[in-house]
């Protein structure tokens, strides 16, 4: 999906490339500005360029960090209402509430929904800190957790986090199943 390669983090890394490379993006044409004696070098740059643009498996293990939280946002984004959803919420009245930061709080009819998404074993732990902070001082909320994906978190961070979440998606593969279970709330 074209439209997808070029927001958030993967907009930054093609603009990096194009830069690094001299090549030029008009409307999804590339090319290279050159004068005649520079033609070698102006191949060598536009094939190396195309080369790096091509290679989707480069962009998101060793150039981008993780366009998981882009994918989460826009997921979120498209699908509600964004007057029921407040990224990067704090509960109001909890102390040390900026130690406890929630990705994305969902105002329901019920009870208070927080998501988070989690990329990684330091993510795995701020939540489960989180979590376990908010259950102990304002009980009454339910969470979900969306992981980049689960098996790249160790053994006993996934098993500590499942104990505090009230349900979790392993990955962003069903969408469609995601956002069922934040309407179920």
């Amino acid at each position: 999906d074209v439209n997808k390669l070029l927001t958030g983090s993967r907009l930054k890394l093609y603009q990096n490339i194009l830069s690094e490379s001299e090549l030029q993006d008009d409307d999804g044409e590339l090319f290279l500005e050159a004068a005649s004696d520079e033609l070698i070098r102006a191949i060598f740059n536009l094939g190396q360029g195309i080369t790096r643009i091509e290679d989707l498996s480069l962009w998101t293990t060793n150039r981008v960090a993780s366009t998981f939280y882009d994918d989460l946002s826009s997921l979120i984004r498209t699908s509600f209402d964004q007057r029921i959803v407040t990224p990067d919420y704090f509960v109001p009245d909890l102390d040390d509430a900026q130690n406890y930061p929630i990705d994305y709080y969902f105002k329901t009819h019920s009870k208070p929904f927080y998501l988070f998404g989690v990329a990684n074993k330091d993510k795995a732990r701020l939540t489960t800190i989180t979590l376990q902070h908010l259950l102990k001082h304002s009980p009454h909320f339910d969470s979900m957790v969306v992981f980049e994906d689960m098996e790249n978190i160790p053994r006993q961070d996934q098993h500590r986090l499942m104990a505090v979440a009230n349900d979790i998606a392993p990955n962003m593969h069903n969408p469609d199943g995601i956002i069922k279970k934040i309407e179920h709330r």
